[in-house]
């Protein structure tokens, strides 16, 4: 088979094809027309980056502005504090030793329109450490040193505090033998120093301190000995003693030539969420009007105390022992005491609500009958006998039929029955001493009183 002769191309049709041009007359290449069209959204794209460039850009730049803006701020801040604190620490050099002695207050100055807060105190310390007054200082403090911490807005948010510091040497003979200095050391239920409790003390001389660092208020160099007498106060609210107390108190004795310590054990209180629940679950009825709440770790004395049923609050987190609860107003109302009945106990936490703690207000069930043994409606009243024991449910009424549960703590009680016109005071008593409720007990009132609607009195004999 002979090859083929090669296509000879003459004049304007060979010259644009060597140029890829489509000649005349010929049809328009289909791959010609995609090549257009991939590049359609090219222009839109590049705007759109260099839209997000001058954005970043333009972040940068206006973060920059602002970083300077904030140190010029800072800086400008920081050297203000410094000259109010040296304001400061001149004004505190000028004050007398007594002056000085447990000095603390504020100041809040403006300056060029921003508002500066200037802390200033001044503390007894000893000669051997230089360094926070410690309660465990054997001997008495030497000198007295002088702190101002100032901040603003910005000084001590964005830069540290400016603190200053210095050093008040007493006068030669102003510090008498017939001086002491006393050292409340204020700690909390694990035994750790507590800092910031306002310190008071009263009597022969009237002095006040926070506590620092290690939990110290220092009183250096007040009169003690002989004809002088003290009195340490804490009263911080939210907060409160080993006796539950938030006003604590301690008597020191003050002796001359020497640091006394006064321990004090202050912590936040706590409390317990107390409901009351009657032998069949349900909400007591009446609800208890008192409740006895018991720890061992109770100081000086452990004993159980009264509080009203619906207060459980204000209680000391102690760290090993936990609080136990009743309903009732005496010892012999508590549960403990008529097994297999238990007594709820729970664990009290800083400045926590411990519980919910379910308390059994056992039932006592009567029903009222008339003459003819026939249930009546009216009503009953029971008295606590036992021996402190103060409880008292009072004109509970019954239902048409002459029945009702009185939920009362637990324990011996006297009981009455009314019907409207008679009563009846029981010779004997009844006893509350199941968990789950007493058997019914059938009351005839009989006695006349005077006058419809007559009811047993009160109080019970």
């Amino acid at each position: 088979m002979r090859p083929r002769r090669p296509v000879k191309l003459k004049g304007a049709r060979a010259w644009a094809m060597l140029r890829g041009m489509r000649p005349l007359g010929a049809s328009r290449r289909p791959h010609a027309e995609t090549d257009f069209a991939s590049e359609r959204g090219w222009a839109l794209l590049e705007t759109l980056v260099s839209a997000v460039l001058l954005v970043v850009v333009a972040l940068a730049v206006m973060s920059s502005m602002d970083v300077a803006s904030r140190t010029s701020a800072a800086n400008k801040g920081r050297s203000v504090a410094s000259s109010l604190a040296e304001q400061d620490q001149e004004r505190m050099r000028a004050m007398t030793i007594e002056q000085l002695s447990n000095y603390h207050t504020t100041a809040d100055p403006t300056v060029s329109g921003m508002a500066y807060h200037v802390d200033s105190r001044s503390e007894w310390v000893n000669d051997t450490t230089g360094n926070v007054a410690s309660c465990s200082d054997t001997g008495q403090a030497s000198y007295v040193r002088i702190s101002t911490t100032v901040t603003s807005s910005v000084v001590g948010r964005d830069t540290k505090p400016v603190v200053m510091r210095g050093i008040v040497a007493p006068p030669v003979g102003s510090l008498g033998p017939s001086q002491g200095t006393l050292a409340v050391k204020v700690t909390d239920r694990n035994a750790n120093p507590v800092e910031g409790v306002p310190v008071a003390l009263s009597g022969t001389r009237t002095l006040s301190d926070n506590t620092n660092a290690l939990g110290c208020a220092v009183f250096g160099f007040i009169p003690a000995g002989l004809g002088t007498s003290y009195t340490v106060t804490l009263n911080s609210v939210g907060w409160v003693d080993q006796n539950d107390d938030q006003m604590s108190k301690t008597f020191p004795t003050v002796t001359p030539g020497n640091v006394t310590v006064q321990p004090m054990t202050y912590d936040r209180a706590g409390s317990a969420d107390v409901t009351f629940k009657d032998s069949s679950g349900q909400t007591a009825s009446p609800t208890p009007t008192w409740m006895i709440v018991n720890n061992s770790g109770w100081a000086p004395v452990v004993g159980i105390r009264r509080v009203p049923a619906a207060t459980a609050v204000g209680l000391f987190p102690f760290a090993s022992t936990n609080y136990s609860f009743w309903a009732g107003s005496c010892a012999g109302a508590s549960p403990s005491l008529y097994p297999p009945a238990t007594t709820p106990a729970a664990a009290v936490l800083p400045a926590q609500t411990a519980g919910p703690v379910t308390l059994t207000v056992p039932t006592v069930n009567v029903k009222v009958v008339n003459a003819g043994g026939i249930g009546t409606q009216g009503s009953v009243s029971l008295k606590a006998t036992g021996s402190g024991c103060i409880d008292v449910a009072d004109r509970v009424s019954t239902a048409p039929d002459g029945t009702v549960g009185v939920d009362v703590p637990y324990g011996p009680y006297k009981i009455c029955s009314s019907d409207g016109t008679n009563y009846k005071i029981e010779s004997g008593t009844v006893s509350n001493t199941l968990e789950a409720g007493t058997a019914l007990q059938t009351l005839k009132p009989s006695n006349s009183r005077t006058g419809a609607g007559s009811v047993c009195p009160k109080p019970l004999p």
